[in-house]
């Protein structure tokens, strides 16, 4: 292997080809995180909002127990937003396990694309560095053959 430009430029194009490469996954991750941070705040949100109700609604009940007259139809109503509520927090616990887990796994494999670079990138290095000492040490024989000397 000689080192040539032709060598040298496709060597970067390699890692510039990697280096995109690189940048385009950690962009998918980047906008994954944010859906997995979007789908928190949405579970946190309905969390808040049943909290909310779930006190409404205790408060009536309690109301209603110790023989005051009470809304039965605002009962309804705070039951059935009650069950929305816990229903979508849910489907968004379930959706957010599942962006953690492809997150988790997402990050092994671009660990293990990182490694298997580096190796590649180090192969290369070291096929390059044994060339050039090969051609440094024929450059620089020492002492010359006899067919080598200036006569």
């Amino acid at each position: 292997m000689n080192i040539t430009n032709e060598n040298i430029k496709a060597g970067f194009e390699d890692m510039f080809s990697r280096t995109k490469t690189a940048a385009e996954n950690i962009s998918r991750k980047g906008s994954k995180h944010l859906s997995l941070s979007r789908k928190n705040v949405e579970y946190l949100d309905a969390k808040s909002k049943a909290g909310k109700a779930y006190l409404k609604y205790g408060q009536l009940m309690y109301l209603k127990e110790s023989g005051q007259e009470v809304n039965a139809e605002e009962l309804d109503v705070l039951y059935s937003e009650i069950t929305a509520y816990r229903e979508r927090m849910q489907v968004l616990e379930s959706e957010i396990s599942a962006a953690k887990e492809e997150i988790e796994n997402d990050a092994k494999d671009f660990g293990k694309e990182i490694v298997e670079a580096s190796k590649d990138v180090t192969e290369v290095f070291k096929k390059q560095a044994s060339e050039v000492v090969k051609n440094a040490k024929e450059a620089f024989k020492y002492p010359p053959s006899k067919t080598d000397s200036c006569e």
